[in-house]
């Protein structure tokens, strides 16, 4: 599941397609996903793309808005908003 959690960071990942691929209702999915990690797959998918837009932020010279497309957010508006709720800073500082 991670694999295809990493692979599918841009936006395209649903909870269907995480249940399917562990042969499960979307249902029982959310259910086992949030009693073994905590959180529910959505929360732990912003996570990962916060994470990979943490890394993007140190390792290149992209424009922020450039990260956030690539990490999956609608707009670099989303993506700010979802950063300083996670981190209590913008991404620009």
């Amino acid at each position: 599941m991670r694999e295809l959690i990493d692979a599918n960071l841009d936006g395209s990942l649903t909870t269907s397609m995480l249940a399917d691929g562990c042969g499960m209702s979307p249902g029982h999915f959310n259910y086992a996903f949030k009693q073994k990690l905590g959180q529910s797959p959505y929360q732990f998918l912003i996570a990962q793309r916060l994470a990979r837009a943490k890394a993007l932020m140190l390792s290149t010279q992209l424009p922020l808005v450039e990260i956030a497309a690539a990490c999956g957010f609608a707009a670099q508006t989303h993506f700010n908003k979802r950063f300083v709720a996670a981190n209590g800073m913008p991404p620009g500082m």
